[in-house]
Order: structure tokens, then C-alpha cells, then sequence
């Protein structure tokens, strides 16, 4: 998925979805083997330095299906709205675009047709906040996405809000990789944003890490460890695992803990490699792919 998401390096910004909003390139397409519809995302990322002096525009988190599917929850899910605001002003061209791809509803003998959505950096909140909506959205009388499962893989993500937001994730059961790098510094960013409580992350985080050294190695660029990092969940008396008053998505022995380690440089390393691939350039994989998608459709 990564040699997807890298796509937008290799695409101007007027031939996309996301061409309402500046800056965000969205697009579409359809494996004709498979019949999965995958959504890419990019949006503007920041320097560490303008990481510091962004400001949050923190809100509630709103949709129509929102209280019929958890009519008993009284905590709001609180996030950052800037990027939110983006989504919603892209939704109807998305919905449009998947529809269309969507038809014939065929699944070709694989189930129920897989819709990925991806993104790296910025491009991996609005692959988040996309999926969010399209869930949401699926509980609609009639809608066509209830007949396609929804898969999203971001890459070095940066938080959306606070812990409730996070628990609003993780009880809609959305099957989310999220991938972060070696000491990569964007997914840590937010942590203390929204007064004491801080941003937390969604489940589940899967970080790329390197035992010897902390970096990659250009002899061996698969010498690497993939752990799957579980956050910490409290449990109430019955065992059971408690979404709406916990909601860590992180921990800190995976990319939380590397603040402060050496190895990469903390903003080269948010560029990757993941699985081989380098983001912010247009490589021969990414291009592979972009080239297929256009002659299939």
C-alpha cells in the first residue's frame, strides 16, 4: 500500500478529487482484477517547526447517524476541525466517484468489495477522516456502501483529537493499519495541543523499527522489524475493554518512546523508507501503479 499512498508525489493537484480544496490531491480508482476501490490521499505537510506554531481549531465531532449508532454515549468526540472542514467540502465528489466505480456491484467471487483508503502525513488524517465518514455514512437506508468493507492504511499519521475521538474510532470497529517509522516525529505531534488531556491516537499502530542501529541499513534495506504496537486500554470489572473512558492508541515502547533516541533524522525518517518505499518522490513503483490505473480506466 505504501507504493499507492506515494502516488500524490507523482500528480498535480488540478487532476484529483480533492482539486475544491487547495493543496489536497484525492483520487480514485479501480482494480479491475480484484475489484477493490482505493482512495489516495495528500495534503500539506508541515516542517516540524510549523508543526509548533500551528494552531488547532479544536470542535465536536458531528454526523446525522452519529447518535443513532451510539444513542447511550454523552462524551463528545472532540478533534481538530481544520482538517475536518476539508473533508466534509470533498465528500459528495468522493461519494460520486466511488459510486460510479462501484458499479457493477460485482465483488468477483472475493466477498464484499474492499474500498481502501490511504495517505501519508496529512494525507493519512483525511484517509482517516474519509473512512469516518463513509462508515458513517454506510448506515444509511439504502446506501451502497454498506455492501463494501472499508480498509484504511496510513503512513506516518499525525494525531486528530482528543481521547474520545479516538474511542469514536476504535468502537466503530474500522479496520485501520496505522504505520509509523523508526522515530518519525509527526505522529507525536499534538500530544499536549488541546490543554492537559492531549490528542491521542486510534488503534491500531504498527511500527517500522530497526534493532541494530535505529536506521535503515543501505546494504540491507530489509533488515527492519514490524511490531504491532497495542495502546493501553483500561478494563472495567468485568474484563471487558473500555473504549469510552481510555481510548490509547498508542505505546511507548513503539514510535511514542523514540523522542529522544538517536538513529534518523527525526523529519527524514517521517518520509520513510516503508517497505521499501521513500515518500516525497515520484519512484518507478508508484509510477507502475499510477500508469496501470489510468490505462485499466
Amino acid at each position: 500500500m505504501a507504493r499507492v499512498a506515494n502516488i500524490p508525489y507523482c500528480m498535480r493537484d488540478s487532476n484529483s478529487i480533492g482539486h475544491v480544496v487547495p493543496g489536497v490531491i484525492a483520487h480514485a480508482y479501480k482494480v479491475s482484477q480484484t475489484g477493490e476501490i482505493i482512495v489516495y490521499f495528500k495534503g500539506l505537510d508541515l516542517t516540524p517547526r510549523q508543526w509548533k506554531k500551528r494552531k488547532s481549531f479544536v470542535g465536536v465531532y458531528k454526523h446525522d447517524n452519529l447518535r443513532r449508532i451510539m444513542p447511550m454515549s454523552s462524551v463528545a468526540p472532540v478533534l481538530d476541525q481544520a482538517w475536518l472542514g476539508e473533508i466534509k467540502t470533498m465528500k459528495p465528489l468522493l461519494l460520486d466517484e466511488i459510486e460510479k466505480l462501484a458499479r457493477p456491484p460485482s465483488t468477483n467471487g472475493h466477498g464484499r468489495r474492499q474500498l481502501l483508503l490511504t495517505g501519508h502525513g496529512i494525507g493519512g488524517v483525511y484517509a482517516i477522516l474519509a473512512s469516518l465518514e463513509l462508515t458513517l455514512e454506510s448506515f444509511q437506508p439504502n446506501s451502497f456502501l454498506k455492501d463494501m468493507q472499508i480498509i484504511t492504511t496510513t503512513f506516518g499519521q499525525p494525531r486528530l483529537g482528543l481521547a474520545q475521538f479516538a474511542n469514536l474510532i476504535n468502537a466503530l470497529n474500522i479496520k485501520i493499519s496505522r504505520i509509523t517509522h523508526a522515530n518519525d516525529y509527526l505522529p507525536r505531534e499534538h500530544l499536549e495541543r488541546a490543554g492537559t488531556m492531549g490528542f491521542q491516537h486510534h488503534e491500531t499502530e504498527f511500527w517500522i523499527n530497526y534493532p541494530d542501529c535505529g536506521c535503515p541499513d543501505p546494504n540491507n534495506p530489509y533488515n527492519f522489524e514490524v511490531w504491532a504496537c497495542t495502546g493501553f486500554l483500561d478494563e472495567n470489572v468485568n474484563g471487558n475493554k473500555n473504549y469510552i473512558l481510555t481510548g490509547h492508541g498508542e505505546n511507548p515502547n513503539c514510535n511514542l518512546g523514540q523522542e529522544n533516541t538517536t538513529g534518523m533524522d527525526p523529519e527524514a525518517a517521517h518520509m520513510g523508507p516503508y517497505f521499501g518505499i521513500t515518500f516525497g518522490v515520484c519512484n518507478t513503483e508508484s509510477m507502475e501503479v499510477l500508469n496501470a490505473q489510468f490505462s485499466a480506466n
